[in-house]
């Protein structure tokens, strides 16, 4: 295997571990906000009209993550767009 393989399948999983982190601690604040893993995974999975009308589990699937993230800290301190 080449040098370059090898520090890309590092660079990979490193990034996988930011995103994985990432997309855990804002479930997390979505969870506190609701006090309720139920309530929680329903609002993840329910097409939503301040994302488009797409769930908030389907934007960060196709790669807008931040995005996502971006507009629930927005919701999260009152501040709707």
């Amino acid at each position: 295997m080449s040098g370059t393989a090898v520090n890309r399948g590092v660079c990979d999983l490193d990034l996988r571990e930011k995103l994985r982190q990432c997309a855990l601690g804002l479930y997390e604040r979505v969870r506190d906000h609701f006090g309720d893993e139920e309530k929680t995974s329903l609002w993840f999975r329910t097409p939503n009209p301040h994302f488009g009308g797409m769930s908030p589990w389907t934007l960060a699937v196709i790669g807008n993550g931040a995005k996502l993230a971006r507009i629930v800290e927005d919701l999260l301190e009152g501040e709707f767009p």
